[in-house]
């Protein structure tokens, strides 16, 4: 309809009745007043709005002022739900074509769709929006909506395994409750970012997003969490390799535990000890040099705990923990029977997930450990002494483990390059150079994976010293080269320089 000035109003005939003049209009007003405010709310094929009186259900044909319109192409109007969803089946062919319309919603409305989505669990229907997101969730609007769309979306996204996206909208919505000073939800949103990136193989995110939940943890108090955070970033740092940085982590998540007071009612000191006190003899134990700290933790906590069930359970874990690094598999084996058999005499011990954790760890470690006792010992004792051997040049004792390599392999991606290191040292210093360059080049491609470059750099140049040993000149050349590269590519100047 043209208006005065040349403007266009558009209309929807289907829900547009002519009146004569102002008089006819209040005249019929009794009658018209009650579909006049339309909705354009609702679900797609099973929500509506009002619709103009006088008009026919799509379905059955009766007139009545009280039609709603499908609230996803508001082309069609139905006298009630049951016709609304009798004649979906032959509707949505018409409907999935008018899906243009959408472009025609306020952005109130599309907000309440993905409410009605989100709270189903209906998260393609919420991704069907993504590309109104940044509108949605635009700098003026209110920040409650704002953190509610990004959260929507950001669980749309995890739902989808689109860890990235999921990231950094968990970032955006953090931010915007960090500025509501709603902490508590802020620190959950930050460690669910720090998830998304673990889960998407992005440590470096992960680290960041988990240490800015300590933070403000640590800011406001939350103790529990503070504590788990700490713990968690500890996890992080040992599949990465920082294992110094771990144990510091681990370190810190124990003195917050013990900072909780004895007669603080509002945590749970006792879990919270066993929790961080778990972690750290774990980490402990994986070092040489730490063993000796580890035990006297493990005294400690023994000594503190009394005889209740569940310090008996974690008494008889930590001291199997210990005894296993110390390849002493029969006393670790004992140790671990005795944690199971406290739980399954007290089973309300397991009502702690803590507890819960430990028992299963427990019960993992037995296994090992009857491996140990019987022949071989596990992967993680393999590795303490491939470690030890490499440590004091005993290539004959790195060598004797090579059959199991692609069994230790197995373990965590972050110990790959210093295991294979270690077999191609040996096999280079026993004389045996093709061996140790296809073992040299396999760690150059898990570094690479891994963004450790000046590692890497310095593997292949050991390639291209394997090649020359073989008196191959131009594979040496290639390697070296590509460690040249490599280095000036990435600021490694000690790699550019020795290639």
């Amino acid at each position: 309809v043209k208006l005065d000035g040349g403007a266009v109003l558009g209309v929807r005939t289907a829900n547009l009745e002519l009146r004569h003049g102002t008089e006819c209009q209040r005249a019929a007003w009794k009658e018209h007043k009650s579909p006049a405010s339309n909705s354009d709310d609702g679900e797609g094929g099973g929500g509506a709005g009002a619709s103009g009186g006088g008009a026919a259900c799509a379905k059955c044909g009766i007139r009545s002022v009280e039609l709603k319109s499908c609230a996803r192409c508001l082309q069609e109007a139905y006298c009630s739900k049951e016709c609304q969803v009798a004649a979906w089946k032959e509707h949505k062919i018409s409907c999935r074509g008018q899906e243009g319309q959408g472009q025609l919603l306020s952005l109130d409305a599309i907000r309440r769709r993905v409410a009605d989505a989100a709270a189903s669990g209906d998260w393609s229907e919420v991704l069907r929006w993504e590309g109104r997101l940044e509108e949605l969730a635009a700098v003026g609007q209110d920040p409650e909506t704002v953190a509610f769309v990004l959260q929507a979306f950001a669980r749309a996204y995890n739902d989808t395994a689109k860890w990235d996206k999921a990231g950094l909208l968990w970032v955006r919505c953090a931010e915007v409750c960090g500025a509501l000073k709603l902490f508590s939800i802020q620190v959950d949103i930050l460690t669910n970012a720090g998830k998304c990136f673990v889960l998407g193989m992005d440590w470096k995110n992960a680290a960041l997003w988990f240490e800015n939940a300590r933070d403000v943890s640590k800011e406001q108090g939350f103790v529990t969490r503070e504590c788990e955070l700490c713990s968690t970033l500890g996890g992080v740092f040992s599949n990465v390799g920082r294992h110094s940085e771990a144990v510091e982590q681990h370190r810190r998540a124990f003195r917050v535990a013990q900072s909780v007071g004895e007669d603080d009612a509002s945590h749970d000191r006792a879990s919270l000890e066993r929790m961080a006190l778990r972690f750290l003899v774990e980490v402990l134990c994986q070092r040489d040099g730490h063993l000796e700290e580890a035990e006297a933790l493990v005294t400690r906590l023994r000594e503190r705990g009394g005889n209740t069930a569940d310090c008996q359970l974690w008494n008889h874990y930590l001291r199997g923990v210990v005894q296993m690094q110390r390849q002493n598999f029969q006393a670790a084996a004992e140790a671990f029977r005795a944690a199971v058999a406290v739980a399954e005499k007290h089973p309300a011990v397991l009502q702690d997930l803590n507890s819960a954790g430990a028992l299963k760890s427990a019960k993992a470690n037995l296994k090992n450990c009857d491996v140990g006792v019987g022949g071989a010992p596990p992967r993680s004792t393999i590795v303490r002494m491939v470690e030890k051997a490499w440590v004091s040049r005993d290539w004959a004792g790195v060598l004797r483990w090579e059959s199991r390599l692609e069994d230790l392999l197995t373990l965590p991606e972050a110990e790959h390059p210093q295991l294979i290191e270690s077999f191609a040292v040996a096999n280079l210093n026993q004389g045996h150079f093709a061996k140790a360059a296809s073992l040299f080049q396999r760690s150059v491609q898990i570094l690479g994976k891994l963004e450790r470059f000046t590692e890497q750099g310095a593997a292949m140049c050991r390639v291209g010293e394997c090649f020359l040993r073989l008196n191959d000149a131009k594979g040496a050349e290639t390697w070296y080269q590509k460690a040249r590269k490599l280095g000036e590519k990435h600021g490694c100047y000690a790699v550019e320089c020795s290639a």
